[in-house]
């Protein structure tokens, strides 16, 4: 390879942490509660393959196994069952 060339997985990497900031602004501006979990879920399994890329299998299973299972799936029930859940 070329010096100062980008290889496929650090392409992979800055597209996948752009991917990453993205989702997070949208969790964060979102105006909608139901669209900001389902943002907040995809930025977790985003951070997943970022952890997996980066050689962290067991971290990346627990990011998304966890925060976007467990965590992701109990906001979106709270949001539901709170009259946060309307998709207007």
């Amino acid at each position: 390879m070329i010096d100062g060339a980008l290889g496929y997985m650090e392409i992979a990497e800055i597209t996948l942490a752009a991917l990453l900031i993205v989702f997070a602004y949208f969790t964060i501006e979102a105006k909608n509660l139901m669209y900001a979990v389902i943002s907040f879920i995809c930025m977790s399994v985003v951070l997943g393959v970022i952890f997996f890329l980066l050689g962290a299998p067991y971290v990346s299973l627990f990011q998304i196994g966890v925060f976007a299972g467990a965590t992701a799936i109990f906001f979106l029930v709270a949001v539901i069952f709170t009259r946060g859940g309307k998709w207007e």
